[in-house]
């Protein structure tokens, strides 16, 4: 089965047991996820073929963003086509037999020799307006670059000329708070966000300096043809005057990880485990679940409402957060804005470590979300500043208890935090 919900199209395992629409993004699969790891696998020709669009399930709790029919139109990488048992927003019809209508004509039309692949789509969708008389019409995306054939199993790709190698790099450099001093081997070259490019290949030593915050170093590498990226995270240098004003940190605090890691599915439950935060068992997260965690916080909203600090950690967190969700890549530029802005009168906001986050995670549900109620409800779902070996993100879900991950194009509230 599939449906879209959002503008986002999502295939239904048989067994998915789906009550609510806004399960569909943890217990389905995201079509686009699918189109994504085929761009990432670099094939010269990728297929993707959705006979999926039936009938609209009637989940309970839907939304007006879920009344639409069928599966929404997504774009083709280079290399791909992808193929629609009907239009965007319409429904296919089953078939008699083991397959439906449209599936039963394509198979027919795929052994007929001298077909190249379009020739087929475009053999099955005469077929299909005339079974259906003109209620169901196939549909593609198409963006191949060469000829395809698969009657005798035989494949034509043309490819471009391949394009001259490049000889130098790129870097590009954010720092939070932003405007920090930047140094490359000890050249002053501006300051934050920085971009440069025409680099020489090589190892280099990046500093960064702001008024206020104590230095940061990081040693990385250029490589021809890349654009390398750094974020750093200057910790603030805290006056006396200043932590008069600010709630003290209970005795017996937890410091808690700052700095964004690559975190794999193992380096989770040791996280989870180590500190003692409960995560809910779940398909997401049954390896690193820890159901029985309970971890102490000693919150302390802030006069005005905006942040609120967490006596046991140090942390300052925003109270609510970013209004509407948005990709890992908006999600920079909400605490860049932030920053600007200086956010309660603090200019070092940034994206917390999923450690940070989990910290937050209640081990009962009140008023629907695993966190503590003097949090806005509105952010159910927040970024980390941590990935994946495999380049996603990892996540928080305080609507279901547990740490997740989704490819950085996927959608997730943002909730700052500052140490």
């Amino acid at each position: 089965h599939g449906a879209q919900s959002g503008g986002e199209n999502y295939l239904i395992p048989v067994e998915a047991n789906i009550r609510y629409e806004k399960e569909l993004r943890y217990k389905a699969v995201s079509a686009g996820m699918v189109l994504a790891e085929l761009e990432n696998a670099r094939s010269r020709l990728n297929i993707l073929i959705l006979d999926a669009c039936r009938d609209t399930p009637a989940f309970s709790g839907t939304s007006k963003a879920f009344s639409k029919s069928g599966l929404a139109s997504m774009d083709a990488p280079v290399g791909t086509i992808i193929a629609y048992a009907t239009a965007p927003g319409k429904v296919a019809r089953e078939g008699p037999g083991r397959y439906s209508l449209y599936t039963a004509n394509l198979i027919q039309s795929m052994k007929i020799p001298g077909l190249d692949i379009e020739d087929v789509f475009k053999r099955v969708r005469r077929k299909m307006v005339q079974i259906s008389n003109g209620t169901q019409i196939p549909w593609e995306r198409s963006s191949l670059v060469g000829d395809f054939y698969f009657a005798g199993g035989s494949a034509v790709i043309e490819q471009p000329a391949p394009a001259p190698v490049p000889k130098t790099g790129g870097l590009r450099v954010r720092t939070t708070p932003s405007g920090a001093t930047i140094r490359i081997n000890g050249r002053k070259k501006g300051r934050s966000p920085l971009a440069l490019d025409n680099l020489k290949p090589g190892t280099v030593r990046i500093h960064a300096s702001l008024e206020g915050y104590g230095d940061e170093e990081q040693i990385t590498d250029i490589q021809k043809g890349m654009i390398t990226q750094v974020s750093l995270y200057l910790d603030r240098i805290v006056s006396t005057e200043r932590l008069e004003t600010e709630p003290s940190v209970t005795e017996g605090a937890v410091r808690l990880r700052s700095q964004s890691r690559t975190l794999s599915d193992k380096d989770v439950q040791a996280m989870v485990k180590r500190h003692n935060f409960f995560c809910k068992k779940h398909d997401w997260s049954e390896d690193w679940y820890n159901e029985s965690g309970n971890f102490d916080n000693d919150f302390v909203k802030s006069s005005d409402g905006k942040t609120v600090t967490d006596r046991m950690t140090g942390l300052m967190w925003q109270q609510s957060g970013a209004n509407n969700y948005m990709n890992y890549e908006k999600a920079q530029a909400y605490i860049d804005k932030l920053n600007r802005e200086r956010f309660a009168g603090y200019s070092d906001w940034r994206l917390p470590t999923l450690e940070e986050l989990m910290s937050l995670m209640e081990r009962e549900k009140v008023n629907g979300l695993y966190i503590d109620p003097v949090f806005d409800r509105k952010q159910r779902y927040c970024w980390s500043a941590d990935k994946r070996p495999s380049g996603s993100a990892w996540s928080a879900a305080f609507s279901n208890g547990y740490a997740y991950w989704h490819n950085l194009e996927y959608n997730d509230y943002v909730r700052a935090v500052r140490s």
